[in-house]
């Protein structure tokens, strides 16, 4: 059994095909401004594409292959665009604009369909609101953020550098199958543990806490390589990199590959570590890990 569980696992994350999607996203976030400037440069091998573009961000110039072209009129957030053929095609969009703030909303409305909201408070721009061009299919992607001072911010995926001079940036690469890139921002004071790994680069757990539950840190860390040691012995290899525990504003309760995005009230509650902190870690083997078919139903919450 452990054996086709960790073949499952090895299918999950395959080097990603040469011909299928990746963007890079260049990004500039103020959440004291609520404004967004970005440049995204996507690789796709088709002959349409549609996406969706909140209306508050307005682009500013627009490429194909190289060639400056204008942009098509938006059918309400949908972006229509023709190729020239079905060959690899290379799009550059760079716009910008303003977010919404971060709304107060219960733990029900925060499972409806959110848009990307900013603010000093904390950010939270979700996969699939209209905040990049979403190709429509798995793709693999770099972030680089940039961050003003007094903030930090994550997406999921493999930390490949960082700085905190004139402000905070990070870059991120996710090499495997995406679904989308959920993007969590705020004024993070980030504690660090890092857990020897023979034959692979050690692995990365992090906090994100506002600085009143810094405190919280060390419980988090420490039963976070608990869990992933007992599940991996279970189970088969972690399947990534790193995994962090993200404060959010919001009664969230989300998880994402190699990171869970935890509301800053429940995480002070004495029982989570003990309950939804393991559930959340093991969803990198099972729903972010070997990934459901979202239309027949999520069985991965019963795994987990």
């Amino acid at each position: 059994m452990r054996t086709l569980l960790l073949l499952l696992l090895l299918l999950a994350y395959p080097a990603y095909p040469a011909d299928s999607p990746h963007l890079d996203l260049d990004l500039r976030l103020d959440p004291v401004k609520g404004t967004l400037d970005a440049e995204a440069t996507l690789t796709i091998k088709a002959d349409s594409l549609d996406f969706r573009l909140v209306p508050s961000l307005k682009v500013i110039d627009f490429t194909i292959d190289g060639r400056k072209q204008p942009l098509p009129p938006p059918d309400g957030e949908l972006i229509r665009l023709a190729l020239a053929g079905a060959g690899a095609h290379t799009l550059m969009l760079a716009y910008q604009g303003t977010l919404g703030p971060m709304q107060d909303l219960d733990q029900n409305a925060v499972l409806a369909h959110l848009p990307p909201m900013v603010d000093a408070r904390g950010s939270f721009l979700p996969a699939g609101s209209g905040w990049y061009p979403d190709p429509g299919v798995p793709f693999s992607y770099r972030v680089h953020l940039h961050l003003p001072p007094g903030q930090k911010g994550l997406v999921a995926g493999n930390l490949v550098q960082e700085s905190d001079r004139n402000g905070y940036q990070a870059d991120y690469v996710f090499a495997h199958s995406a679904e989308g890139i959920d993007l969590m921002a705020g004024p993070y004071k980030v504690t660090e543990k890092l857990i020897p790994r023979p034959g692979h680069p050690p692995l990365r757990l992090r906090t994100w806490f506002y600085a009143d539950m810094a405190d919280l840190a060390p419980g988090y860390l420490n039963d976070s390589a608990r869990y992933i040691d007992r599940y991996s012995k279970l189970i088969g290899p972690y399947p990534f990199d790193a995994f962090s525990v993200v404060a959010s504003p919001l009664p969230t309760g989300f998880g994402m590959p190699g990171l869970t995005y935890l509301g800053r009230e429940v995480l002070r509650l004495p029982f989570i570590r003990a309950t939804s902190l393991g559930h959340e870690i093991l969803h990198n083997w099972w729903g972010n890990g070997v990934i459901p078919d979202w239309t027949t139903g999520n069985w991965s919450e019963g795994l987990t």
